[in-house]
Parts: structure tokens; sequence; C-alpha cells
């Protein structure tokens, strides 16, 4: 079963709040790129959830680049650099490598630099409604 449980008691349209565990789900590496994801079918049927708001997230994430859906066959995590050119890729990656550089020069590990990245995007969605540009 999907791991995923609704928050009736939230603000949140239960489509965003699935759109964000899914996101969470790939950015952790529980989904990883090439994986296929539950059909819209199983997901609605396995959460007790419309499929018509099952579909519409799997949309929200095909736009954003996180899966590609292909009609009969499945929805599949894109790797990161999915959609992008090499040169944005690599200019991506060369701003990562010096935000990087310059909190480990602060003193953090690796680890502590991702877990302040994670929290720094959370803080800027909700700061600014990001996490919904695609309603």
């Amino acid at each position: 079963m999907f791991p995923f449980e609704k928050n009736e008691e939230s603000g949140i349209p239960l489509w965003v709040q699935l759109r964000n565990r899914l996101v969470y789900l790939i950015n952790s590496g529980h989904y990883r790129p090439g994986d296929q994801l539950p059909t819209i079918h199983e997901m609605a049927t396995d959460l007790s959830i419309n499929y018509n708001t099952v579909s519409k997230v799997y949309t929200s994430l095909a736009n954003d680049g996180y899966i590609t859906s292909k009609r009969g066959v499945g929805a599949f995590v894109n790797g990161f650099d999915a959609g992008e050119s090499k040169e944005q890729s690599d200019a991506i990656e060369q701003a990562l490598d010096e935000c990087i550089a310059a909190l480990t020069d602060l003193g953090l590990s690796h680890r502590d630099v991702e877990a302040a990245m994670r929290t720094r995007v959370r803080k800027l969605e909700q700061e600014t409604g990001a996490y919904l540009t695609h309603e």
C-alpha cells in the first residue's frame, strides 16, 4: 500500500497533500529515477480518493518534471536532469557546488547541508505558496 495518510483537518487541499507526499518520496529516494508509480486507478482505490484527484496530482507532477506519464504504460519517476538542457544542468550543478562549499566552510557536514536545504525549501514554499503553482 502507498505510504500516505490524509489530514482531513488540514486547510491544505487533499490533492496538494498527496502531491507533496509524492514529491517528498521522490526527493528522498523512496522512488528512484525509472521507478514506476502505482497507476492512478490503483492509488485512488488504495487511498479511497477520487480518481480525478489523483489524476490532477499526476498531471501536476508531470508538468513540474517529476514524472513522465505514458498512456497505457504508466507513470515513471524522472531523473534529476529530466527535461533540462546540458547547459542548464551544468549551471545548476555549479550553483549547488558553490552553495555546498560555502556551507561546509561554515562547518556544516554534507548531511547538515542537505537538512538545511530541505528546511529552507519548505520554508520558502510556505512563504510563497510555490507548491501551489499548478492548481
